[in-house]
């Protein structure tokens, strides 16, 4: 009996290593310093939770603004730290929230909600390092 080839798949998105690279951390410590760098971080991280809990929120009252609004605040997060391939993501995400493609947006939210919480994570051990 042969093994059969096994197709390379791609790392989980939600893996910690698809968004996160640790010079992120470089350019909030050059301008918020050592600590503002990690107490930013934290805030990102410590945030998640209620933004989630906000979309969810929206979600059951079908208010597409609050749900695009969450989509928007995340993009701000993550663009700041150069997560540009998550960024971009949201960025279609709140487009969708927004515009036509509601439920396309929605069947989104919840990997780049875990991807957000994956990098915040990161970026807090990193701060913390």
């Amino acid at each position: 009996m042969t093994a059969k080839p096994t197709t390379p798949q791609p790392a989980s998105v939600t893996s910690p290593s698809a968004d996160f690279r640790p010079e992120m951390l470089a350019p909030l410590v050059a301008m918020y310093e050592a600590e503002g760098a990690r107490e930013l971080a934290e805030t990102m991280r410590d945030d998640l939770p209620r933004q989630r809990a906000d979309f969810a929120l929206a979600l059951d009252k079908k208010d597409r603004v609050s749900c695009a609004r969450v989509a928007h605040s995340l993009k701000s997060e993550v663009r700041m730290v150069a997560a540009d391939a998550l960024g971009h993501a949201l960025e279609s995400a709140e487009r969708d929230l927004r515009e036509a493609n509601f439920d396309e947006g929605v069947a989104a939210m919840p990997d780049l909600l875990d991807r957000c919480g994956a990098l915040f994570g990161k970026l807090c051990e990193a701060a913390n390092a």
